[in-house]
């Protein structure tokens, strides 16, 4: 008879112990992988958007070019918006989106590879005809260059004017002043690039091309109800910059109340609610028409703009300005012209310090 002292317990051969987790440790484990994707989440998330303003900075950029050659071919650059064939309509009627005609996105077609849709165009009737259905698909149509992929409402259509306008990130620098009255003409110091009915030539930018916006970009409207960033509607806050350096917008992505007006206003504060709108710098004054509008982007910090040299800058919303107060309109000095203002200006005749943007 064999003793059973003689035998070590099974586990106990070999000195050799179990290999398996215990709960404690594969908690850790977990704990540890946790902290390690938080850590990382961000970077991954700041590394996306940057890929993301890359795009939208080539975008501008084509953008500038295929102006530069409208500009080659046509001598001056595009009307930011135009009333009508003849230039006779009333401004009101654009104001309040009634009539829309073809506007400066539309007129560069051909030098943004975009023949095709552009010969699709009927300009004998407004691009806002409720019963011209090329007209309808023209600005129904997604154009990639147009859209900036930071923005998260570049897919949703506008319904306004007859509905079907798709969005567009970036607007042309327009004048400092009301598109209602005829400062464009009187007082060159408050001239953009284009306008309604207007626009200059680069002989005209007497601050330089390297010292006056161009394009800048715009945030698309949080609703379909809301007009701002649409490419082919051409209004201010659609396409064009109005008052965007004047009347209390001291810069880019302004929180200011007044800063957009803003066509069916009412309508756009019923659909996404007064505090989402505060909270999204959005909320626009409520007792015009689409008369003025601020630069803005889905961008931290800033806004991508691109100037009339076609060189493409990052301008931080902390740009310094000082708003000149049109309503007010006294003399424009270098006291009430900061930087943000001197960029907007064509011909304002102040010195640009390029170390403050």
């Amino acid at each position: 008879m064999y003793s059973t002292s003689h035998f070590k317990p099974l586990a106990s051969r070999g000195g050799k112990r179990s290999s398996a987790f215990t709960l404690v440790e594969l908690l850790v484990v977990i704990a540890i992988i946790g902290i390690l994707v938080a850590l990382l989440l961000p970077a991954i998330q700041a590394a996306r958007e940057a890929a993301r303003r890359m795009s939208c900075t080539n975008n501008a950029k084509n953008i500038a070019l295929a102006l530069h050659n409208y500009h080659d071919a046509q001598g001056a650059f595009p009307f930011g918006m135009v009333t009508s064939p003849e230039g006779r309509q009333p401004v009101s009627n654009v104001r309040g989106g009634n009539v829309l005609w073809k506007n400066w996105v539309v007129m560069i077609l051909p030098y943004l590879e975009a023949q095709t849709t552009y010969d699709m165009i009927n300009f004998n009737v407004p691009l806002s005809d409720p019963n011209d259905q090329a007209n309808r698909t023209v600005r129904s149509t997604n154009l990639n260059v147009m859209r900036c992929p930071s923005d998260p409402n570049v897919d949703t259509l506008c319904d306004r004017s007859n509905g079907d306008w798709a969005r567009g990130n970036y607007a042309i620098n327009g004048q400092l002043t009301s598109p209602s009255t005829d400062i464009w003409d009187r007082r060159e110091q408050l001239r953009g690039i284009a306008s309604v009915d207007r626009s200059v030539s680069m002989r005209q930018i007497a601050d330089g091309t390297s010292n006056t916006l161009m394009i800048g970009e715009l945030r698309v409207g949080l609703s379909p109800s809301d007009r701002r960033g649409t490419w082919a509607m051409g209004m201010c806050g659609s396409s064009v910059l109005c008052m965007h350096a004047t009347n209390a917008i001291s810069g880019p992505n302004s929180c200011s109340p007044t800063a957009d007006d803003l066509a069916d206003a009412r309508v756009v504060v019923r659909d996404v609610g007064d505090a989402t709108l505060r909270q999204e710098c959005m909320l626009p004054f409520q007792g015009a028409g689409s008369q003025q509008a601020a630069c803005r982007s889905s961008h931290v910090g800033g806004v991508v703009v691109a100037m009339a040299d076609a060189s493409v800058h990052f301008i931080s919303d902390f740009i310094q300005g000082t708003p000149y107060d049109i309503m007010k309109s006294p003399p424009i000095s270098e006291n009430n012209f900061g930087i943000w203002q001197r960029l907007n200006g064509s011909s304002d005749g102040f010195l640009l310090d390029r170390d403050g943007f």
